[in-house]
Formats: C-alpha cells, sequence, structure tokens
C-alpha cells in the first residue's frame, strides 16, 4: 500500500487529533483502574477497614496526577505510529 504524502506539519496535527482520540477511548479505562487500585491501597494502609469514597476519589485523583504525563506521552506514540502507517512526510 502506498503511503499518503503529507508535511511534517500536516503529520504533527494529525497525531495531536489521534492522540486525543486515544486519550478519550483509555480515559474511563484508566479512570476506573485509578479508582480499583486506590481502594487496594488505602486498604492495605488501613489494615483491612474498607475506606470511605471522598478518600478512594481523592488517592484516585492523585494516582491521575502521578501517571497523566506518562499516559500522555504513551497516548502520543500510540497515535504517532497508527499515523505512520499511513503517511510519509515530504518537504
Amino acid at each position: 500500500m502506498d503511503k499518503i504524502r503529507i508535511t511534517a506539519e500536516e503529520l504533527r496535527q494529525n497525531i495531536q487529533k489521534v492522540s486525543h482520540y486515544v486519550w478519550e477511548r483509555q480515559e474511563a479505562h484508566r479512570s476506573h483502574c485509578n479508582w480499583m487500585y486506590a481502594i487496594e491501597q488505602l486498604v492495605k494502609e488501613k489494615n483491612g477497614v474498607f475506606p470511605s469514597s471522598e478518600e478512594i476519589n481523592r488517592r484516585a485523583y492523585q494516582l491521575w496526577l502521578e501517571r497523566k504525563d506518562e499516559q500522555a506521552h504513551q497516548d502520543w506514540c500510540q497515535a504517532e505510529a497508527l499515523q505512520r502507517q499511513y503517511f510519509e512526510i515530504v518537504n
């Protein structure tokens, strides 16, 4: 299959759009994982006592803050790999 020829700026714009789509598609799953991991951490810290919803939400938010930059980078890399399958940069 021949690749579509586009400029580097057009490729960057495409990657930006696709990375946002990738982020949207994965955000609910990541949120759920952060929430579940927050519960696991808090139960261990509280010696088996189940935490309140407020404690879980606070910890899940902390986890999100810790992971968001890495996850954004992963989304960008995934989007770039997808776009490079179809596009070739021309000067």
